[in-house]
C-alpha cells in the first residue's frame, strides 16, 4: 500500500488498511528505514499479508504511540517472520496507553504477531488472541535484549508455536507490576514463554502448557 524511506502516520481520526498484500514485505506499510505510528483515534489493519516478512508493517525500526485503539486482525507473513509487524536491527519502541489488539495473526517461522527487539511498554491494554507461528513465539519473537513492561494489562489467549506458545526471546526482561496473563497457550517447549535468558522481577498469572516447561515459562539453558 505505502512504501517510503520513512513513514509517519498520525491516526487522530480513523485510519484503515484492509485487504492489502505484498509479494515481498509489509502488506500495508513498508519503510526502508522507519515507521512511526501515532494512534490517538483508531487505526485498523485487517486481512493483510506479505510473503516475506511483516504481514502489515515492515521497517528497520518501528515506533508505536497508541493512546487510542490500534487493531491488527488476520495479518500474516506466509513465508517468513512477523505476522503483523517485523523490524530489523533498529528494533521497536511500543507504548500502549490505550488499547492495542492482535487477533488471528500468524507467521510461517517467528513471531505470529510481532518479530522485533526493543521495548514494549504497556500502561493501557495489549491483547494477543489466536496468534500462531511455526517456529518461535506464537505472538512475540523478541530478538536480542528486549523488555516487556506491563503496568497495565497484557493478555495472551490461545496462542501457539513450536517454541514459546506466547513469547520466545533471547535475553528477555518481563517486568509486570500490572497484570500479564496467559490463557490456553501451548508449545512443544515453553507453553507461555521460552527464552535463553529470562528476567522476571514480578510474577505473572495464568495457565500455559508445553511438553517441556509447561506452566508460565520455559527458560532454555546452554
Amino acid at each position: 500500500a505505502i512504501y517510503a524511506f520513512h513513514i509517519a502516520l498520525d491516526a487522530s481520526g480513523h485510519a484503515s488498511f484492509t485487504g492489502c498484500s505484498s509479494s515481498s514485505q509489509g502488506g500495508a506499510l513498508k519503510a526502508a528505514l522507519s515507521v512511526t505510528l501515532v494512534v490517538s483515534g483508531h487505526a485498523s489493519f485487517t486481512n493483510i499479508s506479505s510473503i516475506y516478512a511483516g504481514g502489515a508493517i515492515y521497517a528497520d525500526s518501528f515506533t508505536l504511540q497508541a493512546s487510542g485503539h490500534a487493531s491488527f486482525t488476520n495479518c500474516s507473513s506466509t513465508g517468513y517472520q512477523g505476522g503483523a509487524i517485523y523490524t530489523g536491527g533498529g528494533g521497536a519502541s511500543v507504548n500502549v496507553s490505550g488499547h492495542t489488539s492482535f487477533t488471528n495473526c500468524r507467521s510461517l517461522t517467528e513471531g505470529g504477531a510481532m518479530s522485533t527487539l526493543g521495548t514494549i511498554d504497556v500502561s493501557g491494554r495489549l491483547s494477543f488472541t489466536n496468534c500462531t507461528a511455526g517456529g518461535n513465539g506464537g505472538a512475540l519473537w523478541l530478538n536480542s535484549h528486549s523488555t516487556l513492561k506491563a503496568s497495565g494489562h497484557v493478555s495472551f489467549s490461545n496462542c501457539n508455536s513450536r517454541r514459546g506458545g506466547a513469547i520466545s526471546g533471547v535475553v528477555l526482561t518481563l517486568d509486570a507490576p500490572g497484570h500479564v496473563s496467559f490463557f490456553n497457550c501451548s508449545a512443544q517447549s515453553g507453553g507461555a514463554i521460552r527464552a535463553w535468558e529470562l528476567h522476571v522481577p514480578a510474577p505473572s498469572h495464568g495457565p500455559g502448557s508445553g511438553h517441556h516447561g509447561g506452566g508460565d515459562f520455559f527458560p532454555q539453558r546452554g
